[in-house]
């Protein structure tokens, strides 16, 4: 049925229940309050209804509130009220016989214009009819049988004016004119043509824009719609371009369709012996946007619905984007697709042909004669359900994921021409499901050529038939296939006589179905003749696989696991390794580590068990250190009070990774005889634009506070500072390894503080001169809270809290040198080694499988930690200019940084 009829009987029906018995027919001056504004019969959508876009739904919201016929049903013959007679205008096109004359001014006022009227006439042309500002035309309705209706004005319908041009006339021709574009936007349909037996010739563009705008809406047997060389369709935004509902319709496409959006098609054909005819310079291009409303929502170029169709597509110029199909058919009793053009099909998610029959006799079948260019994740054709079936004789080219013939549900795929697999992870045949069957036949040739290609792949029980030839960089790889399983007791079947198997791989998706680690497959490969099966091998390192003819020849497999920890080869893993395989069980996480190479391997358990995250860490510890060289370089008044600012767009308010911030510090300084202090205070808002590393701070804030305390005692300085640094921040790690690419985001707190005593004798060389040695100590502190991460499903991981305590001497030197002109240098450097270090860096646990726990290693990283820091000033007048730089490093962290500050005091 129409989307839009059946949008507007739905509207009637909700609409028509609950009408009071007792109600009565309206009389004008009760009517006179109704706003009607449809237009109208199959305007569409329950987003129309709800909006009162309709008239039928208006007049039947008039009949919920106290008017409409007694029953609660369609009442709308018995024309007792305004909204019948409504209903049946925008039904038939015409009013019926004794409306009243009220009910059409009403009507008509409505819709702001004195339009919808009937017009006759052998040969009727746009331009000569009455004009409206808004769509070009006032709406009427063409009721002459065997009439001309031609289109030679620009005209936009949209569905706030929710007008139309209605067709009632049977035999119409309609010519669209070359130099006319006719717009339908947001639910309106230009052109509605019902009379039967109508012939539509397009030289002129065709714009749907929209949802479910529509700008010829053909419903009736016999139709006939050419679109010419001049002539185009653009269809977008969940809009359709041409619909046609009826037997016997033929479409033959000279020009231009273009389909992009979501939910958009260029032409939909519903019903019995379709025919459509797509000629060698057509120019043709669908593509979706993909995502929307939670879900993929393809955007299709052809649309043909209904038995005994035929589709002959001969167009060299045939573009098939992401999320997009160029032709879909389905046919419950006979249908054939002959492709003899030229498609390039490429994008996630996008299919040259589609087809899908469950029919029991005849189904419906697609063959490709020509050929199809396939790459990064699309696929050339694909068939659903039984009698549906697939046949290459001519050429498929395949590169960087894609597949060429994919079939599902019980059907069929053939291939008798020449399949081409290049570039990385391609797939010639595919078939999903029991009965699903993939056929390379006798002159089938399919030549690989490509790192990870496959020439089948079987899942859930498909069934795969080689009897022609597998090439690879030229040499002949027959008999080496990849065989699917999908459960403890489900595999795909090989069937092949009088060869060798030993180029037979087993897959291991059956480990998201199962926890057992020995798994026995029956009938893996059927035939005769079978040999060298002592060969067959898993396509996983984490599983064995060990085949051997049964009674009948044929040949069976057992699959068993092999612990994690024998596999990996980087030995730092082990313990990651033996608790994962402690933790053991079936299911996606799990499955996921069933990896090619004992380096994948090494690299998936990293990924999981968060060993390769770091970065959020470094990034929190030279944080810290940016607090404390910004009070550094502070500007300082006489009174003792100084601030600072960076911004992120500067280099000082980069963190790496992506990870910016915007800083402020203030600080002052206060004297009583031998006796100093200072407090400070900071504060760090944090943002990051990038995210390119595995881990990294995405956001949050920082607070760091400070208080000092020196006292000179003669040729002594005794100095003391406290830190406290508390960090409230968002943060996110990336696992990414062969077949996974996930994100776990989490919130942390984590506090540091740091106490430093030093005692130091300044010296002074000469005059200008001043050397100052000193020694000290340095107590730090560092607590993270417990994280739960989440978005990564069963990647994410709950952490405990950390906590590290370190106790390490200083020993360091400042030197400043005042010369006569004004101009200071100074350096400072102090460093020492941790001579007591305590730290629990706590555990982790995996939510897909929470009795993994993962202990993470305590830093034992005995590096000298190191500050150096280097200046030059420049004083003359109220102003100054310095140029200052910077090294630090603290257990094997780096942070530098080079600054030039010019300050003018008033």
């Amino acid at each position: 049925m129409n989307k839009k009829l059946l949008s507007f009987f739905i509207s009637a029906a909700l609409g028509g229940a609950g009408v009071p018995a007792g109600a009565v027919p309206l009389n004008q001056a009760e009517d006179s309050s109704a706003r009607v504004t449809a237009t109208e019969d199959n305007d569409s959508s329950l987003w129309w209804w709800l909006g009162g876009g309709a008239g039928a739904a208006a007049a039947v919201a008039l009949a919920v509130g106290g008017g409409g016929g007694g029953g609660g049903g369609d009442d709308h013959d018995d024309f007792d009220d305004y909204d019948d007679y409504v209903e049946h205008y925008l039904e038939y096109g015409v009013w019926p016989q004794g409306t009243p004359q009220w009910v059409k001014d009403q009507w008509n006022s409505s819709q702001g214009s004195t339009g919808n009227t009937v017009v006759n006439g052998t040969e009727v042309y746009f331009s000569k009819l009455p004009q409206d500002a808004v769509t070009g035309i006032s709406s009427f309705t063409y009721a002459t049988d065997n009439g001309r209706l031609v289109i030679d004005k620009d005209t936009v319908f949209d569905g706030r004016n929710k007008r139309a041009v209605v067709v009632t006339g049977k035999s119409v021709k309609v010519d669209i004119l070359d130099g006319t574009t006719t717009t339908a936007r947001r639910d309106a349909t230009s052109i509605l043509a019902k009379g039967g037996n109508v012939t539509f010739d397009i030289a002129g563009k065709l714009i749907a824009d929209g949802d479910d705008a529509t700008v010829v809406d053909i419903e009736g047997h016999d139709s006939r719609v050419t679109l010419q060389k001049t002539g185009s369709v653009l269809s977008t935004n969940s809009a359709d371009g041409v619909e046609i509902s009826g037997q016997n319709t033929r479409v033959d496409i000279l020009g231009t369709v273009s389909v992009t959006g979501t939910d958009s098609t260029g032409i939909d054909i519903e019903g019995s012996h379709a025919s459509l005819n797509i000629g060698k310079e057509a120019r043709l291009s669908v593509q979706s946007s993909g995502n929307a409303w939670g879900g993929k929502r393809e955007s299709v170029l052809f649309d043909v619905e209904g038995d005994n169709l035929s589709i002959v597509q001969a167009s060299q110029d045939f573009s098939v984007g992401q999320y997009g199909t160029g032709i879909n058919a389905e046919a419950e009793n006979g249908g054939e697709i002959l492709q003899r053009g030229r498609m390039m099909i490429a994008g996630t998610g996008a299919t040259g042909i589609s087809i899908e029959s469950e029919g029991a006799i005849k189904g419906v079948q697609a063959i490709n004669q020509g050929e199809l260019l396939v790459e990064n994740g699309g696929t050339g054709m694909k068939a659903s359900g039984r009698n549906a079936v697939l046949i290459n004789t001519g050429n498929i080219r395949v590169q960087n994921g894609g597949t060429a013939l994919d079939v599902r549900n019980g059907a069929m795929a053939v291939n008798r021409g020449t399949i081409e697999l290049s570039g990385v992870g391609s797939t010639a045949m595919r078939a999903t499901g029991a009965g699903s069957r993939i056929i390379n036949d006798t002159s089938g040739v399919i030549k690989l050529d490509g790192q990870g290609s496959t020439p089948f792949a079987t899942l859930a029980g498909g069934e795969v038939y080689n009897n022609g030839r597998i090439y690879a960089n030229g040499v002949d790889v027959t008999g080496q296939y990849v065989i699917g399983t999908s459960s403890q007791s489900g595999a795909g079947v090989l069937y092949t006589n009088n060869s060798p198997v030993s180029g037979a791989r087993i897959d291991t998706a059956f480990t998201r179905h199962t926890d057992e680690r020995i798994v026995h497959f029956d009938d893996v490969i059927v035939g005769t003749g079978l040999r060298d099966e002592d060969k067959i091998t898993s396509t996983s390192v984490v599983w064995s696989a060990r085949a051997e003819k049964d009674d009948n020849g044929n040949v069976d497999v057992v699959m068993a696991k092999k612990n994690y920890d024998s596999v990996i080869s980087d030995t730092s893993l082990t313990a990651d390794a033996q608790a994962l395989e402690k933790g053991y069980k079936g299911n996606s996480l799990f499955a996921s580590l069933n990896q090619n190479s004992s380096h994948a391997l090494d690299e998936a358990i990293r990924q999981i068990s968060g060993r390769n995250s770091g970065m959020s860490n470094l990034q929190v510890r030279r944080l810290d250190n940016r607090f404390r060289q910004a009070l550094s370089d502070e500007i300082r008044s006489p009174s003792g009070a100084g601030f600072n600012v960076i911004s992120r767009y500067t280099p000082q308010g980069e963190l790496g990774s992506g990870s910016k911030f915007d800083m402020v510090t203030l600080s002052q300084k206060f004297t009583d005889g031998p006796t100093s202090y200072s407090v400070s205070y900071g504060i760090a808002d944090l943002k990051n634009s990038t995210n390119d590393s595995p881990d990294s701070i995405t956001g949050g804030y920082s607070q760091f506070f400070s208080v000092g305390w020196q006292y000179d005692a003669g040729a002594w300085r005794w100095e003391n500072k406290l830190d406290a640094a508390f960090h409230a921040l968002d943060t996110s790690r990336k696992i990414v390894y062969d077949g996974v690419n996930r994100q776990a985001d989490s919130a942390r707190k984590q506090q540091n503080f740091t106490l430093t005593s030093k005692m130091s004798r300044p010296w002074i060389a000469e005059e200008q001169l001043h050397v100052t040695p000193y020694l000290g100590v340095k107590a730090r502190y560092s607590h993270v809270s417990s994280v739960t991460e989440h978005g990564a499903g069963e990647w994410n991981l709950s952490l405990s809290k950390q906590k590290q305590e370190v106790l390490e001497p200083l020993a360091g030197v400042t030197v400043n040198w005042n010369t006569a002109d004004k101009t200071d240098l100074y350096l400072t450097a102090e460093g020492g080694m941790p001579l007591i270090r305590r730290a629990d860096n706590g555990y982790a646990r995996l939510a897909g499988a929470p009795e993994v726990r993962f202990d993470k290693a305590a830093n034992t990283d005995s590096d000298f930690n190191s500050l150096i820091r280097a200046g030059a000033q420049w004083r003359g007048g109220n102003g100054s200019l310095s140029l200052n730089a910077w090294h630090w490093q603290e257990d094997g962290n780096r942070d530098k940084g080079l600054q030039m500050n010019v300050n003018y005091y008033f």
